[in-house]
């Protein structure tokens, strides 16, 4: 997808309000009325149906009161008429279960009894239903369908992947609801959710990847028998045991879904008609991001990296690489996390590659399937990741996976062992010097402390500079050092590190150790809301060049490594508060400021045709000064040109 900027739209937003997207008029701002606009988004770029076709908040007269339906679709190029209202939907926040008294599917289905003509409708809460209306001996009642029907008329089909849609931004919604209906419906740790729910996401990327026809489905009458609904399971069971022989790195071959087959059920009945890997980069990683930030935080100082900030240090190492050389270069993360890095590093070249394909064909979806080829390629080449915990290791494998591949290359170890301690297959691929760019956020807090001498004899640092061995270092000390042995002479190093080994006085040592083996290129130092509401440990991203020389004397790294340049930064705003919620970009009247973008992707149409359209889409901009860090960097850069 192709995103540009048009211009700063002067229409703002006032707060405790959202603009509708399908009247452009301003909504008040309630968990309710997001679930409804992405539903509306949905219904459009998913379903094909017109905006024009289109009413939010449709009266619909019940007895003698009026009531208003969230979001009515009328039949096409009608007036918006009672006898015209073809399908409705109710959109509820996620806490809202189908048998609420008031909020629940009842609700829906009197709305549909009142509406003469309207065949289908869409609940959409904790779970979501869609149902018909149909007539039996004059008496009005509701089958349970899998789907509504696109614009065409016609349904998702479970024969063909031509039926699949590209995902909008609605797959957040989709993962969320899939994720909390494990932990509703079967028990167990937040951990055991997560982990099942990757499972039966690695089924839907198999099957859309290697299945000649869709094994990942479910018709409406096995989704309602319990029966029929074992019967799904084994299937998916089946395709599973296929994932787990392709993907025998990640998977055990004797694995298992654990998941209770109405489980299972439900979760392939919200996936189905969906094309994971044809949706859109950053739809799937917000998605994505949704599960893993709830499930990765700070039990062992993982803590999620914000996407923001993974932009800012992959734009500037990409741009320190050189457009001509980031398809060359052998990419490492160390303490790879859920792989948002890797992921953001992907996503970039992706985009480099397909200007280059699309300049080659000139047609869009051969220039896609071209660069998605050359891309897993060269991920599968240049593309690594080692973490210590298994979970965020199968994560980031499922990750790279929806996302372009290098999935192979992602191991689980203690990236501080020594080379001769990982396994067989990590140290055939994993090797000192031999990296040319490690971008990482090590695991950092105050009772993380390494204190295995057999670990630490194996450190420089550990002695450094009096040569008596310590005995305990902070995991953020040490992985400075594990990257330098990973990488290549003048290999770039981007990394997240604790403000205090850049301040206190007690780590003198390793910042003279730093110096003498790095060249320091950029310290940007973040604001303490960065990283909440995990931590409020106050950060810095630093970007280093390791020197092809280190420096032998105190003297020495303190003449040279100030005559080199340096680019400083504090950026002040990141987006998003101490709760970790957005923060829009507010004028001087407290009104929230507005973007035009243009988006260019593929679109279901009402003739049931995939076409590439425009959209001009007005979006809240966040508060964040991290895009404006990367053109400052830019223009710093272009002055020194010549020092680097």
């Amino acid at each position: 997808m192709a995103i540009k900027i048009i211009k700063k739209e002067t229409m703002t937003i006032p707060p405790g309000k959202v603009k509708c997207y399908i009247t452009g008029k301003l909504r008040k701002d309630t968990p309710e009325e997001h679930v409804r606009q992405r539903m509306a988004r949905s219904l459009v770029e998913e379903y094909g149906y017109e905006k024009e076709d289109i009413e939010i908040e449709f009266v619909i007269p019940m007895g003698t009161a009026k009531k208003k339906a969230d979001i009515v679709v009328f039949l096409p190029k009608q007036t918006h008429k009672l006898e015209n209202v073809s399908i409705i939907v109710e959109a509820k926040r996620d806490s809202i279960k189908p048998t609420h008294a008031d909020q629940g599917i009842a609700q829906l289905h009197s709305y549909m009894s009142a509406s003469p003509n309207a065949k289908f409708g869409h609940w959409i809460g904790s779970e979501s239903r869609s149902y018909a209306k149909i007539y039996d001996k004059g008496t009005i009642q509701f089958v349970e369908e899998i789907d509504i029907p696109f614009a065409d008329g016609k349904f998702s089909s479970t024969l063909d992947f031509t039926s699949l849609v590209p995902a909008t931004d609605v797959l957040k919604d989709v993962f969320k609801r899939c994720h909390n209906y494990i932990s509703a419906n079967q028990g167990g740790s937040k951990e055991l959710a997560f982990h099942e729910f990757l499972k039966i996401t690695f089924c839907k990327v198999f099957d859309e990847r290697f299945s000649e026809k869709p094994k990942f489905f479910v018709e409406i009458h096995q989704k309602l028998s319990p029966t029929s609904q074992s019967e799904v399971k084994s299937r998916i069971q089946s395709l599973f045991d296929d994932v787990c022989k392709h993907y025998g790195y990640i998977f055990g071959e004797s694995e298992k879904i654990e998941l209770k087959p109405n489980v299972v059920t439900y979760i392939v009945s919200e996936l189905q008609k969906y094309s994971l890997l044809d949706t859109d980069f950053d739809y799937k990683g917000q998605a994505y991001e949704e599960i893993v930030g709830a499930n990765s935080r700070g039990e062992r100082g993982e803590f999620f990296t914000p996407r923001n900030l993974c932009q800012l240090a992959v734009d500037i190492c990409f741009d320190l690489v050189g457009k001509e050389n980031a398809e060359k270069i052998r990419v490492m993360d160390p303490a790879c996390g859920t792989g948002g890095f890797l992921r953001t590093y992907i996503h970039k070249l992706f985009n480099q590659i397909l200007e280059r394909e699309l300049a080659k064909w000139g047609d869009t979806q051969k220039a896609r399937s071209k660069a998605n080829e050359t891309l897993k390629s060269l991920c599968d080449k240049n593309v690594f990741g080692i973490d210590f915990n298994p979970v965020l290791v199968r994560a980031a494998q499922m990750n790279l996976v929806m996302h372009g591949d290098g999935s192979s290359n992602i191991f689980h170890e203690n990236a501080l062992l020594s080379w001769g301690e990982w396994g067989e297959e990590t140290r055939a691929k994993v090797t000192d010097g031999s990296f040319d760019l490690i971008i990482s956020n090590p695991p950092f807090g105050d009772d993380l402390l390494v204190d295995d001498p057999h670990i630490l004899e194996q450190f420089a640092l550990s002695t450094f500079p009096s040569r008596k061995q310590r005995s305990s270092m902070a995991p953020q000390e040490l992985f400075v050092e594990r990257c330098h042995r990973l990488l290549k002479p003048s290999g770039l190093l981007a990394i997240i590190t604790p403000d205090n080994l850049l301040s206190n006085p007690s780590y003198k040592f390793l910042r003279h150790w730093l110096l003498a083996n790095y060249m320091l290129r950029a310290s940007i130092s973040l604001p303490v809301e960065m990283f909440q509401p995990s931590t409020g440990t106050q950060t810095s991203l630093l970007i280093l060049r390791k020197r092809p020389k280190t420096f032998s004397t105190l003297k020495e790294v303190t003449k040279k490594a100030s005559e080199e340049p340096l680019f400083l930064s504090i950026p002040k705003k990141i987006g998003h508060d101490q709760r970790g919620s957005f923060v829009p970009l507010r004028d001087d009247s407290g009104d929230i400021v507005m973007q035009n973008f243009v988006k260019t992707k593929f679109v279901r149409s009402s003739s049931g045709d995939w076409v590439q359209e425009d959209f001009e889409i007005l979006e809240p901009l966040a508060d964040d000064q991290l895009p404006e860090v990367f053109e400052d960097f830019l223009s710093w850069k272009a002055e020194i040109e010549g020092e680097l």
